[in-house]
């Protein structure tokens, strides 16, 4: 699991910006080559039908091996000119890479490699991906409507509430239009944010669109639409990855969304905005019906986390003489020590206490459930109701006691203007999930589902 640029180093394939701008689907052609209407059941990237792309076999990579193995071999012998072998490698979307592994005869018979490539879809919707342009889209929407930089600064700025495990990230989230930044999203023409911010704002730009475009001009409707289906796509990767959807029903779902936001996006703008990345949404909705069996959704996130333990130990080493040694001897003690402490799995975490007269119930303030950290004063969901968690539990199984919320009015596609009605429920920690962000209104709160 990688980016595009990874997977491009792993197989030697020639990447997003060559003639095959997708590693899976070799009829895919990028946008503006002139090579899909040359051949037939051929489409360019912006093509919105996944009953047209057509997988790739391990046959169909072994004989890409062997065409360049040979053509490489004619050009070292004279019989081929560079140029024609150029342009073999870059019809076929691949380089000749002799001790790679597609050229490996004994890996490929070990596994399928065309089956085993996974995009990670962190980096194809948020690293500058899908979510990136649609997210600065609807900014410069909003900006058109008299809604600009500042104002949407302030907006994230007023009083929200975040989960324990996302709060450090989501009261710095209004830096992302102070000016500083503003020129550097104007400039690039998409929001320039890491992973983790785009993944908080999403969801409250689209209620900051919901509340405040309430009479939108019909030219601005395919731009709302298209963004709204972009949000959708992520919605149902992140109810898979926290395990509030099947696998298989959300590649069902993340399918037909994908077609609907390309189709979407073509009618807003046309072809202009349109990457690689876009196509690739469609490659998550493959693997994770691929994936299915595992229940669960894996990620880079994990990938990047690994990367902020290496950083700092190495940026510590200035002895080159014997650098890898050095860095490779503290990554492993920085993991050792880690693991002697780690807890795994779902459980309380922190500080434990047990209840008089009942040494079976244990409480905490936190518990860890579905790889998502839930902490006291944090509001939860458990599909149904909203309830602000008073105390984490465990009682032959994991709960948490809540003041169950009032929905009283729906303010936005996912917002709800909620009051609390002080009445205390137990609800199972299995089926609950954090709410996106909360602000108090008056005597009543907002609160942002998912």
């Amino acid at each position: 699991m990688s980016d595009g640029d990874g997977i491009r180093a792993g197989y030697g394939w020639k990447g997003a910006s060559s003639l095959k701008p997708c590693l899976r689907h070799l009829n895919v052609w990028m946008l503006g080559s002139d090579m899909a209407h040359r051949q037939p059941e051929q489409v360019e990237i912006t093509c919105s039908r996944a009953s047209c792309f057509q997988s790739a076999t391990a046959r169909d990579y072994t004989e890409i091996a062997e065409v360049l193995k040979e053509s490489a071999r004619s050009c070292a012998e004279g019989r081929m000119t560079k140029a024609r072998f150029n342009n073999i490698s870059m019809t076929l979307g691949f380089n000749h890479v002799k001790n790679g592994l597609l050229s490996n005869e004994r890996l490929r018979d070990a596994f399928d490699a065309a089956e085993v490539a996974t995009f990670g879809w962190m980096h194809t919707y948020l690293q500058g991906g899908v979510m990136s342009k649609e997210a600065w889209e609807c900014v410069a929407m909003l900006n058109g409507e008299g809604f600009d930089m500042p104002s949407i600064e302030a907006y994230l700025k007023d009083d929200w509430e975040f989960p324990a495990q996302s709060k450090r990230d989501g009261r710095q989230l209004h830096t992302i239009f102070n000016s500083y930044r503003s020129k550097s999203n104007t400039e690039a023409s998409r929001l320039k944010t890491n992973a983790s911010e785009l993944l908080g704002l999403y969801a409250l730009l689209r209620h900051f669109k919901d509340v405040n475009l309430v009479d939108v001009p019909d030219e601005l409707q395919p731009a709302l639409t298209s963004f709204n289906s972009a949000c959708e796509s992520l919605d149902i990767i992140l109810a898979a990855k926290r395990r509030r959807l099947p696998m298989r029903e959300a590649a069902v779902r993340l399918r037909a969304s994908a077609e609907r936001h390309m189709a979407n996006h073509l009618a807003a703008y046309g072809t202009e905005h349109v990457t690689p990345k876009f196509h690739w949404q469609f490659d998550i909705a493959y693997q994770m019906e691929r994936d299915a069996d595992f229940e669960f959704l894996p990620d880079e996130f994990i990938i990047e986390r690994i990367h902020l333990r290496v950083k700092p130990i190495a940026e510590a080493h200035d002895n080159t003489r014997v650098y890898e040694r050095g860095v490779l001897a503290g990554v492993i003690a920085s993991q050792r020590r880690d693991l002697q402490s780690l807890e795994f799995g779902d459980t309380l975490r922190g500080k434990l206490w047990r209840m008089p007269n009942a040494p079976r119930v244990v409480l905490s303030k936190y518990l860890c459930v579905n790889s998502c950290m839930v902490a006291a004063q944090d509001i939860v969901t458990n599909g149904h109701s909203f309830g602000v968690v008073v105390a984490c539990v465990y009682e032959d199984g994991l709960m948490v006691v809540v003041e169950e919320l009032e929905a009283v009015a729906k303010v936005s596609t996912y917002g709800w203007r909620c009051r609390n009605t002080f009445n205390r429920r137990v609800w199972a920690a299995e089926i609950i999930t954090t709410t996106v962000a909360w602000k108090q209104d008056g005597d009543s709160l907002i609160v942002l589902g998912m």
